[in-house]
Order: structure tokens, then C-alpha cells, then sequence
């Protein structure tokens, strides 16, 4: 996410005393920063919403996750300790959800296709990843990129606190004739 200064953090009251703390960090830090950027803020959240948008692309997050299978072709298959009537239900709703009603159903259909054939002992690996993919797709465009698209709440800035000092301990010099007689 977008760096947020956290609270109890030096940076939080650094930006304070420079005047830069817009708000205390909420925890949420994927969608606005909370002080003043050095990059104009909305070139820094435009640039962060393509960033995303271009990662969670179905296309590519399912070039990834092939890549990922390559990578790992030669591996052992990984037991999943799933109860049977949970994957088979898992896998159900897949189909449905991702290769019936989907807007990427034909990203979907590939990617199963082509780790089928590249890797077919990690195939329910590859499942696993592209049941993972509808949570990263619906997540990051029905959600991530229109509250990073919405105006950042106005918020009045908070007062400075003063800097806690780090003090580095000093080496002590010891005179070399002391050290070898």
C-alpha cells in the first residue's frame, strides 16, 4: 500500500514538526498517504492505481502464476489438507464464478489449460491460484482503485509533538599505549 506514518512512529512525529501530517494513520494504508508528499499526491496515487491496475489485470496475474508453476514444475505435488467436500466445492464455485460469469473467463480457461500442460503434477496448485485470483481481481478493481480514484477525506492538520532525540553511544578512545604495553 501507500506509505502511511504510523502514530507511535519517529517519522509520524518528524512530518508533524515539519508541518507534513495531514491525519494519524488510521491502519489503512492502501489508498491515500497521510502527509504531504514530496511528489504531488495525486501523481503518487494515480501511479500507485496503475501500478495496481496493470498487476491485477487477469492476463497478467495468470501469466505470473504460470511462471510461478514453471518455476516449480520438477517440485513434488504439495498434499492439501482440504476435506474433500471442501475443494470439490471450492473448485464448483471457480467454474462458476470465474470461468462462466467472469470478464475473464477466457484468461481463466487458458491459464488452466496451459498448467495442464506445463505442469501437471502442480495442477491443483494451479487451482489453488486461480481461485486465488478472484479475491486479488474483484479486490483491487471493485474495491482499491475507486476509493483511490475518490477524493482523500479533508482533515485539519494535527499539532507537532516534539522529536524524541536517538542519542548514538560514543566509542571510547583509549590511547594505543594502554592497549599494547
Amino acid at each position: 500500500g501507500v506509505l502511511t506514518a504510523l502514530p507511535s512512529a519517529q517519522l509520524c512525529r518528524r512530518l508533524a514538526a515539519e508541518g507534513r501530517l495531514l491525519h494519524e494513520g488510521e491502519g489503512d494504508a492502501a489508498y491515500h498517504p497521510n502527509f504531504v508528499t514530496r511528489l504531488p499526491a495525486a501523481t503518487l496515487v494515480a501511479g500507485y492505481g496503475r501500478l495496481l491496475a496493470a498487476l491485477y489485470e487477469p492476463s497478467a496475474y495468470f501469466r505470473r502464476a504460470l511462471r510461478t508453476l514453471e518455476l516449480q514444475r520438477d517440485l513434488p505435488p504439495r498434499r492439501y489438507r482440504r476435506p474433500l467436500k471442501f475443494s470439490v466445492a471450492a473448485v464448483a464455485r471457480s467454474i462458476w464464478r470465474q470461468g462462466v460469469r467472469s470478464r475473464y473467463r477466457g484468461a481463466y480457461w487458458s491459464f488452466l489449460a496451459r498448467a495442464l500442460r506445463t505442469a501437471p503434477r502442480r495442477f491443483a496448485h494451479a487451482m489453488a491460484l486461480a481461485i486465488h485470483a478472484e479475491h486479488f481481481i474483484r479486490y483491487t478493481f471493485e474495491d482499491v482503485l475507486p476509493r483511490l480514484a475518490a477524493p482523500a477525506p479533508a482533515r485539519a492538520p494535527l499539532a507537532a509533538e516534539p522529536l524524541v532525540q536517538i542519542r548514538r553511544r560514543e566509542a571510547a578512545v583509549v590511547p594505543i599505549e594502554t592497549v599494547i604495553p
